[in-house]
């Protein structure tokens, strides 16, 4: 529930307000517990005054209001503006009313809608996409900078326009960074002990496996739990890797007694990712014989918070610390989680290069006005080096096909500092980024 003294500002805040004052309706989509809803309400209320809202997963009464909308979704939507309308997917006929809202108001800021799964847009219960008049956003679980786990002393729009001083950012030890790691990004997490925090993302995996995937409208071959089961743990043991269906498979038939092919893998992949808790790291891609490096097309299948991929592996903080090249994976999926929200916040796009002899950026975000930077994502300084290397490799590739890459970045946890190696690559901890 939405409270003024407690809310912590989320950067897509800003976007919403912008959709808002542009269109009749939002829709806020993105995995559950990320804040949607805290989020939604937030902007139905100006200085705690007007808007109301509504939720049709609320079960009082045997899930009255959801037994409200299906008899009579125009009664849903009336009610102090900004009206929110939360989970509104589980009465697909809310988006055709809240359209036909918009249209017959004339005027924007009507409706925020929020949903943790994706609707079938243009399905037999939804008949007009709403363009025009619903926007949508998608959320994600919280940044290092969101939850005050990051200084925010360095900006990376910051880095692309100006020299990087050396700059002391405070002691972090390795403990901290698998903290952040287990406990991932869930709001209702921030403050707690290690031990609880995992509590949450086990019960998101738990839950995803026993209900959501068989209750997607749009995925119509069932499954068992424990199929369900086995590949995302094989995807999560994966993590931060170029792996894709044919390697899900060979793991899958290696580590459980679930014997799946391609068709049903990919399947499976699919509903995870109308859940939000996969989402598909794209590959930049470059012009074929332009740099005389052939770069690999596939996307990173990754997971949405780091904490879900730990839970699917079912690994634990101690096991983390005695395997460290699977923690690395995983820290690298927080990396990349913070990127990415970093990236949408300042209108750039994230992406991940892979060259065909292993030169690589982790991460690689493209500015609005085509500038690059290179990133890699590495725990200890020791390891600054090699990364150091693969990323002048990378520039080198970028730069014989004309591209601007102008600012290379290895993203460090356990630095002390952030500082620019002689070389001209900076070394940034994550605990001191933000957009």
């Amino acid at each position: 529930m939405y409270s003024p003294e407690t809310y912590r500002h989320r950067l897509i805040d800003e976007k919403i307000e912008s959709y808002l004052s542009a269109t009749g309706a939002i829709l806020i989509d993105g995995m559950r517990w990320c804040g949607k809803t805290t989020t939604g309400q937030s902007h139905c209320l100006a200085d705690g005054i007007g808007g109301s809202w509504i939720s049709l997963a609320d079960s009082t009464n045997n899930f009255s209001n959801r037994r409200l909308a299906q008899a009579s979704p125009d009664y849903v939507v009336k009610g102090d503006l900004p009206r929110l309308i939360d989970e509104w997917q589980e009465v697909p006929q809310i988006y055709d009313v809240v359209r036909n809202a918009c249209d017959a108001a004339d005027r924007n800021g009507l409706f925020i809608l929020t949903g943790s799964s994706k609707a079938d847009v243009g399905s037999d219960e939804i008949f007009h996409s709403g363009t025009g008049r619903i926007a949508t956003i998608t959320m994600s679980s919280m940044t290092l900078y969101e939850t005050g786990d990051s200084s925010g002393m360095i900006s990376i729009r910051d880095l692309f326009d100006h020299p990087l001083p050396s700059t002391p950012t405070g002691k972090v030890e390795i403990d901290n960074l698998v903290r952040l790691c287990v406990r991932g990004g869930w709001p209702k997490n921030i403050d707690c002990s290690i031990e609880t925090a995992q509590i949450t993302p086990a019960e998101y995996i738990k839950t995803i496996i026993r209900d959501d995937v068989n209750s997607l409208k749009q995925f119509k071959h069932k499954r068992s739990p424990e199929k369900i089961e086995a590949v995302l743990s094989a995807i999560a043991s994966c993590e931060s890797t170029a792996s894709g269906v044919t390697d899900f498979v060979k793991i899958i038939k290696e580590t459980s007694n679930q014997n799946m092919g391609r068709p049903a893998v990919s399947d499976l992949i699919a509903a995870f990712q109308e859940l939000y808790i996969l989402y598909n790291q794209p590959a930049f891609t470059l012009p074929e014989g332009a740099s005389g490096s052939k770069l690999l097309k596939s996307p990173k299948i990754r997971f949405s918070d780091p904490s879900l991929a730990i839970a699917a592996i079912k690994y634990k903080p101690m096991m983390l610390l005695n395997n460290m090249d699977m923690f690395a994976q995983f820290w690298d999926c927080l990396c990349t989680h913070d990127l990415k929200i970093y990236s949408e916040s300042i209108n750039a796009t994230l992406y991940h290069l892979l060259e065909e002899h292993g030169n690589a950026a982790d991460s690689l975000i493209q500015l609005e006005d085509g500038r690059i930077g290179c990133f890699k994502h590495v725990v200890a300084e020791a390891d600054t080096d090699r990364a150091a290397q693969q990323l002048l490799r990378v520039r080198t590739i970028l730069e014989n096909a004309k591209k601007d890459c102008s600012l290379l970045c290895v993203i460090c946890g356990m630095a002390d500092a952030a500082y620019t190696r002689k070389d001209g690559v900076m070394v940034v901890p994550l605990t001191a980024l933000k957009p």
